[in-house]
């Protein structure tokens, strides 16, 4: 191989190995996508949601196919990721995607885990749906004494 052909192999390779690198950063090798594996998390759906957050603390409006995303997420089999989506799902207070977000929370209210639950109710406190008292004194009846805490403390709040 000439030095002409090998150098041109070299640039390539390095071209190849940034592209990959791009791609890869995000998902696999920021220093998100560690935390999530050092926590036992799916790195992709960690730092989906994780972006996700960011853009709904950043005041950015939902669409419908970051919505759907958030749906998605809050229905992950993973709490965390669920209790993550569903504060993201915060971020569509007062915009033309509350109402979706709020039937998200609701759906989720009636999850197997005690944190979904909790997340889910102060979900719909944050976004002022109208049957968040009625949901939080249902959730009076919850096996799970911090379920019911919060509940205590979203009616506390709505008095």
């Amino acid at each position: 191989m000439t030095k002409q052909w090998r150098g041109r192999v070299v640039v390539i390779v390095i071209l190849l190995a940034g592209v990959a690198g791009l791609y890869a950063w995000p998902r696999y090798l920021s220093p998100s996508a560690r935390l999530a594996r050092s926590r036992g998390f799916d790195p992709i759906k960690y730092s989906s949601v994780r972006a996700l957050q960011a853009e709904a603390v950043g005041g950015a409006a939902f669409t419908g196919q970051k919505l759907a995303e958030l749906e998605r997420l809050a229905c992950d089999d993973d709490p965390f990721i669920a209790a993550r989506a569903l504060t993201a799902l915060r971020g569509a207070a007062g915009s033309d995607q509350a109402t979706a977000a709020q039937d998200i929370a609701r759906d989720k209210l009636n999850s197997d885990h005690p944190l979904v639950r909790i997340y889910a109710l102060n979900t719909l406190a944050k976004l002022k749906a109208s049957d968040t008292r009625e949901s939080a004194e249902r959730m009076m009846k919850d096996p799970n004494v911090d379920v019911r805490n919060t509940a205590q403390r979203i009616l506390a709040k709505s008095l």
